[in-house]
């Protein structure tokens, strides 16, 4: 009759509706209690995994579901204060980057490094070390010359390549000159020789 096909259209609008209107309070209500169970340290919903909602959801209210906690009320918006200057910009922690004594610096040096004096490292019962400058501009500039002069040798190694391969040619092209000299007099003879039996 028409009691169970009010039933029915009830029930066809039950699994359409969003969750926050079959009776489990508003959104404001979720709010709430979203933000009282961080408050005290309860668990927080994990986004990555799927909820358990009835089959028929919209997808609709589930990308409402996801992205509801993060989205400010109009009490946050209108009552919390305003940000300042320093609240307004983002400061990234660059200390890794500009300080020595950050583990994750590119310019990390340990305690023992840090704190070498030029009178310990110079004393003469120290053990040598590399990381003085004088010691590192003295490295660099043998460094330097020396593969200046590695250069100059390579380059001297090359004019004498060539010239070696060079002479080799022209050697090669004399000798196949002579041998194509005597080929062509010995068929010159071959031909006097038929021309005259």
């Amino acid at each position: 009759g028409p009691a169970e096909d009010e039933r029915a259209a009830a029930a066809a609008r039950s699994i359409s509706a969003p969750p926050g209107s079959l009776g489990e309070g508003s959104l404001r209500s979720q709010m709430s209690r979203t933000g009282a169970a961080i408050a005290t340290g309860g668990s927080v919903t994990v986004v990555s995994e799927p909820s358990s909602q009835p089959r028929g959801v919209r997808v609709t209210d589930v990308l409402r579901e996801r992205c509801a906690t993060w989205k400010p009320h109009k009490s946050e918006l209108l009552f919390s204060a305003p940000k300042t200057r320093f609240g307004m910009t983002v400061y990234p922690d660059t200390r890794h980057i500009t300080e020595a004594n950050m583990p994750l610096s590119h310019s990390y040096m340990s305690e023992r490094e840090r704190f070498k004096t030029t009178n310990s490292i110079h004393n003469m019962y120290a053990a040598p070390t590399a990381l003085t400058a004088q010691t590192e501009d003295a490295v660099r500039k043998h460094a330097r010359s020396e593969f200046r002069i590695e250069r100059i040798r390579q380059r001297h190694r090359e004019f004498e390549d060539r010239a070696a391969q060079s002479n080799d040619a022209s050697r090669q092209f004399d000798e196949l000159k002579v041998a194509r000299k005597a080929l062509n007099h010995l068929n010159y003879e071959r031909r006097c020789r038929l021309s005259l039996a």
